[in-house]
């Protein structure tokens, strides 16, 4: 509604300022959704003019070795509770995070059958398949995501 605002009136500075609100909350999202890697690649080759892959493969290690402790504590945690669909949910996000696809899919698919209901699960098996090379397989995981009102499912799906 303040693009036209703005558009229309270059001085409108309430409508320039919710853009620019509105600008500055989206690049914040847009950095916490991709990761820890990506997240602290982004600023160092804006400030030191690295490239981006290879910025993402110096810090992969340091980015890997500060979420073990986590991706350990969430293993003990299903074994200490493996009926706990919670548990096994963010095990499979962290397996995600850490590039560990095919544990991903085996911790997801159990989730599926426990609870088909569950669109988290189901969104994680897609992108778990999907970055397998398991495309097929992953968009029907994501659909199903989808319609269980996963709207990040239905957003990787328009992308798709």
């Amino acid at each position: 509604e303040n693009l036209p605002r703005v558009y229309g009136s270059p001085d409108d500075l309430d409508a320039r300022a919710h853009m620019m609100s509105a600008a500055a909350m989206g690049a914040t999202a847009f950095q916490k959704g991709l990761g820890a890697i990506h997240s602290l690649s982004h600023p160092v080759g804006a400030i030191y003019g690295t490239h981006h892959g290879t910025t993402n493969g110096v810090v992969m290690p340091m980015v890997l070795d500060f979420n073990r402790p986590a991706i350990e504590s969430l293993i003990e945690a299903v074994k200490l509770s493996p009926n706990d669909l919670e548990i096994r949910v963010a095990l499979t996000a962290a397996y995600i995070g850490a590039k560990r696809f095919a544990d991903a899919e085996t911790v997801a698919r159990s989730v599926v059958k426990a609870a088909p209901n569950n669109s988290d699960a189901w969104f994680n098996l897609g992108l778990a398949m999907l970055n397998q090379g398991k495309t097929a397989e992953g968009k029907k995981a994501l659909q199903a995501a989808a319609k269980l009102g996963n709207q990040a499912a239905k957003n990787l799906l328009a992308k798709l």
